[in-house]
């Protein structure tokens, strides 16, 4: 888990921030990302039918998706 600076910060509300999404005054934005993202993973063959949005919360919980946002644009920094 990643490590808060603000004393009482919900680590899910941490991610969600430096994700530009504002779990505080925008719940339903959240919920329709991982809606969003979970139907472009089953698109994509990625997840099975009805199983997208729990990978893609699973993916944000853990880190992954930050990681991946991060060396995306690492790389996108590098080629040019």
């Amino acid at each position: 888990m990643m490590p808060s600076n603000v004393p009482g910060e919900d680590h899910q509300a941490l991610k969600l921030r430096r994700l530009g999404i504002d779990t505080y005054s925008d719940p339903v934005m959240y919920m329709r990302a991982i809606r969003l993202a979970g139907a472009v993973l089953e698109l994509a063959s990625a997840a099975g039918t009805g199983l997208g949005a729990a990978m893609a919360a699973s993916a944000l919980d853990d880190g992954r998706a930050w990681r991946k946002f991060q060396a995306e644009g690492d790389s996108q920094c590098n080629t040019h």
